[in-house]
């Protein structure tokens, strides 16, 4: 059950987003539960909505691949949303776009191949944050430049709110699947991006992390994460860093040097205040190349103008 903070979001929703074309989130269909009778959990999303139920196929131009979005609660009792795709037997390696507006939800250089034999994995990418999520339409495109076909379907998209005036908040994006790219090669994803705040008597410290448990997914050997909330602090924020950097601007391509602490790279700065912005983009970039992997939303708490 949504805990209190979540409820009283949504009556704010029902009020203040009347003008936008979505519905509320318990106008879509439930989840179908588990076999067993439990509930759906992907990720660290426990599901209560879906859409589309089923999930809708796509079927254009010799591709074909299925696609939903999930909602429901965090194990940490937070909203989630999932976005997840997977491409169905003989169907090429197919690049894909999914967007609500001008915002991209899951963008895939290429969903991999898979034999007769075996089904297909998904590519999810979910989010957790405090707010809540609605249904609305969006816009799945894929094909050359995953702009060649289009098909227009139901979504689930989250609405965030953190109260950036509290001891400690957080969102933060993950990802898990594999993607293939221009060239043919499989590259496998499986990793958490957060931004938090953390508020104490004398000051906010800012933490920009991301935490994975393969080690190539950290050491900037197999990618390299990309950020556009990098793009937005104070000049000179950022402490440079080198080849092995794990983070990059956005719109420079410059490296971010970041700790490392076990299984977690992060960036921590001071702030006076503090503001929270969405939407943002976070890049998933293979290294060397810099071909762009994956695009998906992480927006960001940044350094206020007070």
């Amino acid at each position: 059950m949504p805990g209190p903070s979540r409820l009283r979001w949504r009556s704010v929703v029902a009020v203040g987003l009347t003008s936008l074309v979505f519905a509320a989130a318990s106008q879509s269909p439930p989840a179908e539960p588990n076999g067993d009778g439990s509930t759906l959990q992907v990720l660290q999303c426990q599901v209560e909505q879906a859409l589309p139920t089923p999930p809708a196929e796509a079927s254009q131009g010799g591709f074909h691949f299925v696609f939903e979005s999930l909602g429901g609660t965090a194990v940490d009792g937070r909203a989630c949303t999932v976005h997840r795709i997977r491409n169905l037997q003989g169907s090429p390696p197919t690049p894909v776009r999914w967007s609500a507006g001008s915002e991209v939800l899951a963008d895939v250089v290429g969903l991999p191949r898979c034999t007769q034999d075996d089904e297909c994995a998904w590519i999810e990418v979910a989010r957790y944050f405090d707010g809540d999520f609605l249904g609305g339409d969006t816009l799945v495109s894929y094909g050359l430049n995953a702009d060649s076909f289009h098909e227009e379907t139901p979504a689930l998209v989250a609405f965030a709110s953190p109260d950036t005036s509290t001891a400690a908040a957080s969102v933060g994006t993950e990802i898990v699947g594999t993607v293939v790219t221009l060239a043919g090669v499989e590259v496998a994803i499986d990793l958490v991006v957060r931004s938090r705040l953390e508020r104490s008597e004398d000051e906010v410290v800012l933490v920009y992390e991301v935490s994975a448990t393969d080690d190539s997914q950290l050491d900037g050997s197999r990618i390299t994460l990309a950020w556009e909330a990098f793009d937005l602090l104070p000049t000179g924020a950022l402490p440079a860093g080198d080849d092995g950097s794990t983070f990059r601007s956005l719109a420079t391509g410059e490296p971010v040097a970041a700790g490392r602490s076990g299984d977690t790279v992060s960036l921590r700065l001071s702030a006076a205040s503090v503001v929270y912005r969405d939407p943002l983009a976070l890049v998933v970039l293979a290294a060397g190349s810099d071909e762009v992997l994956m695009r998906v939303p992480l927006p960001a708490f940044l350094p206020g103008g007070g």
